[in-house]
Protein backbone atom coordinates (compact mmCIF):
# COMPACT_ATOMS: atom_id res chain seq x y z
CA UNK A 1 0.00 0.00 0.00
CA UNK A 2 1.50 3.29 -0.98
CA UNK A 3 1.17 5.74 1.56
CA UNK A 4 0.98 8.90 -0.07
CA UNK A 5 -1.23 7.71 -2.42
CA UNK A 6 -3.25 6.57 0.33
CA UNK A 7 -2.92 9.69 1.97
CA UNK A 8 -4.21 11.91 -1.39
CA UNK A 9 -7.09 9.31 -1.90
CA UNK A 10 -8.40 10.49 1.19
CA UNK A 11 -8.11 14.10 0.64
CA UNK A 12 -10.24 13.89 -2.42
CA UNK A 13 -12.69 12.06 -0.41
CA UNK A 14 -12.98 15.02 2.20
CA UNK A 15 -12.55 17.83 -0.26
CA UNK A 16 -16.10 16.51 -1.81
CA UNK A 17 -14.85 14.55 -4.97
CA UNK A 18 -17.21 12.12 -6.02
CA UNK A 19 -16.43 8.15 -5.75
CA UNK A 20 -16.53 7.86 -9.40
CA UNK A 21 -13.84 10.35 -9.58
CA UNK A 22 -11.87 9.44 -6.86
CA UNK A 23 -11.82 5.78 -7.81
CA UNK A 24 -10.55 6.48 -11.43
CA UNK A 25 -8.18 8.95 -10.02
CA UNK A 26 -6.49 6.33 -8.03
CA UNK A 27 -6.52 3.49 -10.50
CA UNK A 28 -5.13 6.09 -12.59
CA UNK A 29 -2.40 7.40 -9.89
CA UNK A 30 -2.13 3.30 -8.83
CA UNK A 31 -0.49 2.61 -12.56
CA UNK A 32 1.90 5.26 -12.39
CA UNK A 33 3.47 4.75 -9.14
CA UNK A 34 3.93 1.19 -10.01
CA UNK A 35 5.46 2.16 -13.23
CA UNK A 36 7.52 4.92 -10.91
CA UNK A 37 8.77 1.70 -8.66
CA UNK A 38 10.49 0.10 -11.60
CA UNK A 39 12.04 3.47 -13.11
CA UNK A 40 12.61 5.79 -10.60
CA UNK A 41 11.51 7.55 -7.24
CA UNK A 42 8.17 9.45 -7.82
CA UNK A 43 9.64 12.31 -5.60
CA UNK A 44 12.41 12.70 -8.01
CA UNK A 45 10.47 12.47 -11.69
CA UNK A 46 10.69 15.09 -14.38
CA UNK A 47 9.01 16.75 -16.63
CA UNK A 48 10.56 13.90 -19.29
CA UNK A 49 9.85 11.27 -16.70
CA UNK A 50 5.77 12.02 -17.30
CA UNK A 51 5.82 11.91 -21.42
CA UNK A 52 8.01 8.68 -21.57
CA UNK A 53 4.85 7.81 -19.36
CA UNK A 54 2.19 9.39 -20.98
CA UNK A 55 4.06 7.20 -24.27
CA UNK A 56 3.52 4.10 -22.63
CA UNK A 57 -0.51 5.21 -21.41
CA UNK A 58 -0.97 5.66 -25.19
CA UNK A 59 0.72 2.72 -26.99
CA UNK A 60 -0.22 0.52 -24.22
CA UNK A 61 -3.32 -1.70 -26.24
CA UNK A 62 -6.52 -2.27 -23.75
CA UNK A 63 -9.99 -3.48 -24.96
CA UNK A 64 -12.53 -0.85 -25.22
CA UNK A 65 -16.47 -0.53 -24.27
CA UNK A 66 -17.11 -2.37 -27.40
CA UNK A 67 -15.31 -5.31 -27.00
CA UNK A 68 -12.62 -4.41 -29.88
CA UNK A 69 -9.16 -3.99 -28.65
CA UNK A 70 -7.18 -0.95 -29.67
CA UNK A 71 -5.13 1.58 -27.81
CA UNK A 72 -6.62 4.79 -25.73
CA UNK A 73 -7.60 7.91 -27.30
CA UNK A 74 -5.59 11.21 -26.78
CA UNK A 75 -8.65 12.64 -24.84
CA UNK A 76 -8.70 9.86 -22.97
CA UNK A 77 -4.83 9.93 -22.58
CA UNK A 78 -4.99 13.17 -21.29
CA UNK A 79 -7.26 12.45 -18.37
CA UNK A 80 -4.58 10.08 -17.11
CA UNK A 81 -2.03 12.91 -16.92
CA UNK A 82 -4.60 15.45 -14.97
CA UNK A 83 -4.99 12.08 -12.52
CA UNK A 84 -0.86 11.98 -12.00
CA UNK A 85 -1.02 16.28 -12.14
CA UNK A 86 -3.44 16.15 -9.66
CA UNK A 87 -1.42 14.20 -7.57
CA UNK A 88 1.50 15.90 -7.20
CA UNK A 89 -0.69 19.10 -6.78
CA UNK A 90 -0.86 17.69 -3.13
CA UNK A 91 2.32 16.25 -3.03
CA UNK A 92 4.01 20.07 -3.57
CA UNK A 93 1.97 21.46 -1.12
CA UNK A 94 3.08 18.93 1.37
CA UNK A 95 6.47 19.99 0.26
CA UNK A 96 7.40 16.01 -0.99
CA UNK A 97 8.73 16.31 -4.10
CA UNK A 98 12.48 17.12 -4.81
CA UNK A 99 11.81 18.73 -8.48
CA UNK A 100 9.91 21.69 -9.82
CA UNK A 101 7.98 19.29 -11.90
CA UNK A 102 4.46 20.76 -11.14
CA UNK A 103 5.03 23.94 -12.71
CA UNK A 104 6.35 22.30 -15.44
CA UNK A 105 3.46 20.34 -16.34
CA UNK A 106 1.57 23.13 -16.72
CA UNK A 107 1.61 26.38 -19.29
CA UNK A 108 -0.25 29.78 -19.27
CA UNK A 109 -2.20 30.00 -22.74
CA UNK A 110 -4.40 32.58 -23.95
CA UNK A 111 -7.71 31.69 -25.53
CA UNK A 112 -9.44 33.61 -28.20
CA UNK A 113 -12.92 35.07 -28.60
CA UNK A 114 -15.14 32.90 -30.26
CA UNK A 115 -13.26 29.94 -29.67
CA UNK A 116 -14.77 26.88 -28.03
CA UNK A 117 -12.09 27.57 -25.30
CA UNK A 118 -12.56 30.93 -25.12
CA UNK A 119 -15.99 32.05 -25.26
CA UNK A 120 -17.34 35.48 -25.78
CA UNK A 121 -14.27 37.67 -24.29
CA UNK A 122 -11.49 35.32 -24.38
CA UNK A 123 -9.64 33.69 -21.43
CA UNK A 124 -6.45 33.07 -20.17
CA UNK A 125 -6.19 29.52 -18.67
CA UNK A 126 -3.31 26.96 -17.09
CA UNK A 127 -3.04 24.17 -19.87
CA UNK A 128 -0.50 20.99 -19.94
CA UNK A 129 2.60 21.34 -21.69
CA UNK A 130 2.97 20.82 -25.05
CA UNK A 131 5.80 17.75 -24.42
CA UNK A 132 2.41 15.78 -22.67
CA UNK A 133 -0.10 16.95 -25.13
CA UNK A 134 -1.02 14.51 -28.56
CA UNK A 135 0.70 15.55 -31.68
CA UNK A 136 -2.61 14.91 -33.11
CA UNK A 137 -4.88 16.74 -30.43
CA UNK A 138 -6.35 19.75 -31.99
CA UNK A 139 -9.51 21.75 -32.12
CA UNK A 140 -12.19 19.57 -33.30
CA UNK A 141 -14.46 21.09 -35.88
CA UNK A 142 -18.75 21.44 -34.97
CA UNK A 143 -20.35 17.88 -35.56
CA UNK A 144 -23.57 18.49 -37.80
CA UNK A 145 -26.21 16.33 -37.04
CA UNK A 146 -27.03 14.26 -40.10
CA UNK A 147 -29.65 12.83 -39.55
CA UNK A 148 -32.59 15.16 -40.37
CA UNK A 149 -35.42 13.07 -38.56
CA UNK A 150 -32.49 13.78 -35.14
CA UNK A 151 -32.87 17.52 -36.21
CA UNK A 152 -36.31 17.31 -35.74
CA UNK A 153 -36.63 15.49 -32.81
CA UNK A 154 -35.13 18.81 -31.09
CA UNK A 155 -38.06 20.83 -31.32
CA UNK A 156 -40.39 17.28 -29.67
CA UNK A 157 -38.24 17.38 -26.43
CA UNK A 158 -39.98 17.72 -23.30
CA UNK A 159 -38.21 20.67 -21.64
CA UNK A 160 -38.18 22.85 -18.95
CA UNK A 161 -39.03 26.47 -20.19
CA UNK A 162 -35.34 27.83 -20.22
CA UNK A 163 -33.93 24.89 -21.75
CA UNK A 164 -36.93 24.96 -24.54
CA UNK A 165 -35.74 28.50 -25.27
CA UNK A 166 -31.83 27.91 -25.28
CA UNK A 167 -32.27 24.86 -27.69
CA UNK A 168 -34.60 26.76 -30.13
CA UNK A 169 -31.79 30.06 -29.44
CA UNK A 170 -29.03 27.71 -30.84
CA UNK A 171 -30.80 25.49 -33.40
CA UNK A 172 -32.44 28.59 -34.96
CA UNK A 173 -29.30 31.15 -34.39
CA UNK A 174 -26.22 29.07 -34.76
CA UNK A 175 -25.12 31.09 -31.94
CA UNK A 176 -22.39 29.67 -29.84
CA UNK A 177 -23.02 28.08 -25.79
CA UNK A 178 -20.48 30.45 -25.23
CA UNK A 179 -22.72 33.76 -26.19
CA UNK A 180 -26.06 32.31 -25.75
CA UNK A 181 -25.33 31.66 -21.69
CA UNK A 182 -24.87 35.06 -20.57
CA UNK A 183 -27.41 36.26 -22.35
CA UNK A 184 -30.16 38.34 -20.05
CA UNK A 185 -33.48 39.08 -20.44
CA UNK A 186 -32.44 43.37 -21.24
CA UNK A 187 -30.83 42.23 -24.01
CA UNK A 188 -33.22 40.60 -25.90
CA UNK A 189 -36.05 41.56 -28.15
CA UNK A 190 -39.14 39.42 -28.12
CA UNK A 191 -40.95 41.75 -31.52
CA UNK A 192 -44.70 41.24 -30.66
CA UNK A 193 -44.77 39.46 -27.43
CA UNK A 194 -45.35 36.12 -26.54
CA UNK A 195 -47.60 34.85 -23.90
CA UNK A 196 -45.76 32.07 -22.89
CA UNK A 197 -42.68 34.33 -21.87
CA UNK A 198 -45.26 36.32 -20.27
CA UNK A 199 -44.93 39.40 -22.62
CA UNK A 200 -47.98 41.55 -23.98
CA UNK A 201 -48.08 44.05 -26.56
CA UNK A 202 -45.58 46.14 -25.11
CA UNK A 203 -42.55 43.66 -25.48
CA UNK A 204 -42.82 44.90 -28.98
CA UNK A 205 -41.33 47.94 -27.85
CA UNK A 206 -38.79 46.50 -25.33
CA UNK A 207 -35.49 48.01 -26.53
CA UNK A 208 -32.19 46.81 -24.73
CA UNK A 209 -31.12 49.98 -22.63
CA UNK A 210 -28.38 50.78 -20.38
CA UNK A 211 -28.91 50.91 -16.65
CA UNK A 212 -28.66 54.45 -15.27
CA UNK A 213 -27.82 55.38 -11.65
CA UNK A 214 -29.53 58.60 -10.73
CA UNK A 215 -27.12 60.17 -8.34
CA UNK A 216 -28.77 62.12 -5.47
CA UNK A 217 -27.83 65.51 -5.25
CA UNK A 218 -26.38 66.84 -1.41
CA UNK A 219 -28.90 68.85 -0.06
CA UNK A 220 -26.66 71.78 0.22
CA UNK A 221 -27.04 72.49 -3.55
CA UNK A 222 -30.86 71.93 -4.07
CA UNK A 223 -32.12 75.70 -3.33
CA UNK A 224 -29.05 77.59 -5.31
CA UNK A 225 -31.22 80.95 -6.17
CA UNK A 226 -29.58 84.12 -4.94
CA UNK A 227 -31.96 86.25 -2.46
CA UNK A 228 -34.38 83.63 -2.12
CA UNK A 229 -35.04 81.91 1.42
CA UNK A 230 -35.03 78.29 1.60
CA UNK A 231 -38.19 78.53 3.83
CA UNK A 232 -39.92 80.76 1.47
CA UNK A 233 -38.76 79.05 -1.32
CA UNK A 234 -42.53 77.47 -2.42
CA UNK A 235 -43.00 75.93 -5.27
CA UNK A 236 -40.90 75.82 -8.45
CA UNK A 237 -43.23 78.48 -10.04
CA UNK A 238 -42.84 80.84 -6.84
CA UNK A 239 -39.10 79.96 -6.94
CA UNK A 240 -38.76 81.34 -10.76
CA UNK A 241 -41.16 84.39 -9.99
CA UNK A 242 -39.13 85.53 -6.97
CA UNK A 243 -36.20 84.86 -8.99
CA UNK A 244 -37.08 86.58 -11.84
CA UNK A 245 -38.51 89.38 -9.82
CA UNK A 246 -34.38 89.62 -8.12
CA UNK A 247 -32.85 89.82 -11.22
CA UNK A 248 -35.46 92.65 -12.42
CA UNK A 249 -34.37 94.30 -9.34
CA UNK A 250 -30.76 94.00 -10.01
CA UNK A 251 -30.93 95.14 -13.02
CA UNK A 252 -30.06 98.59 -13.21
CA UNK A 253 -27.35 98.32 -10.95
CA UNK A 254 -25.31 95.92 -13.34
CA UNK A 255 -22.12 97.79 -14.71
Amino acid sequence: MHSAGTAWLQFLSDSGKSPHTAREYGRRAAWYLSWCAQTMDWRKATLSHIALWRQTVAATPVVKTNGKPGTRSASTVKLWIVAVRSFYEWADAHELPSTDLLSRMTQLKYFAPGTPAGGEFGVTRRVLADSLRSVAEGESTPQWITDAGARANLGHLVLPTRDRFLVDLLTTTGIRVGEALPLLLADMHFGGGSRLLRLGRSASRCRPRRRERHRRRPEAHRHRYSGIDRAAGGNRRERRRTQTMSRSMCGPFRS
